[in-house]
């Protein structure tokens, strides 16, 4: 028996075309949805059980999904005005040091797509290493860029609507270095599942 690493034609079916060049490290699947896979992101704090994307990470080299120049990314997002969300994935991106993270989103600030209103990251950190926004050595780092792209009128959200992190919320964007309810934990809300 053989794994599917890529179901569905994803490496066929999905990754688009700038001209001649086939934009691997890209996926536009969604008409509003480019999604970006960063070279540098492609492995994970969670190995989960129903993840996709284990191809990303598992040293199988031949069917990664990997973006290596940014320009294209940009080049390809300015071509396609219908184009409004930009999801950073992997692997995970927040892997990524906060300066590796800002080539990605400062490339996308800095382009020409009025079009683009959102940020996405898909990160499990949220839940498997929240100290990444707390104490982590370049943690303010990344508090400041996220504060960048919100500051551009753009909107950033991180996993999946209808998650969040109760400590996250309360703690990072009440603009606080350490969360002061230490009572209560840290863990994934999942809308229909434990949100009570």
């Amino acid at each position: 028996m053989e794994l599917n690493p890529h179901p569905a034609g994803q490496l066929d079916h999905n990754i688009p075309m700038l001209g001649d060049l086939k934009l691997n490290g890209i996926q536009h699947k969604y008409r509003e949805t480019m999604l970006v896979f960063p070279a540098q992101g492609q492995t994970c704090h969670a190995y989960c059980t129903f993840c996709f994307r284990w191809p990303q990470f598992s040293g199988m080299n031949k069917f990664k999904i990997e973006l290596r120049h940014v320009r294209t990314m940009v080049q390809y997002l300015e071509l396609h005005p219908e184009i409004t969300d930009v999801l950073i994935t992997g692997g995970d991106p927040m892997i990524m040091s906060a300066r590796r993270l800002a080539t990605y989103v400062d490339a996308l600030l800095d382009s020409k797509a009025a079009h683009l209103k959102t940020i996405r990251i898909g990160t499990r950190t949220l839940s498997f290493w929240p100290y990444r926004y707390l104490t982590d050595k370049d943690s303010k780092d990344i508090l400041k860029l996220f504060k960048k792209i919100t500051d551009r009128g753009i909107f950033i959200f991180f996993t999946s609507p209808g998650q969040g992190l109760f400590c996250f919320h309360q703690c990072i964007f009440n603009g606080q270095r350490s969360c002061k309810n230490r009572k209560r934990p840290c863990h994934v809300l999942i809308s229909g599942k434990n949100q009570n």
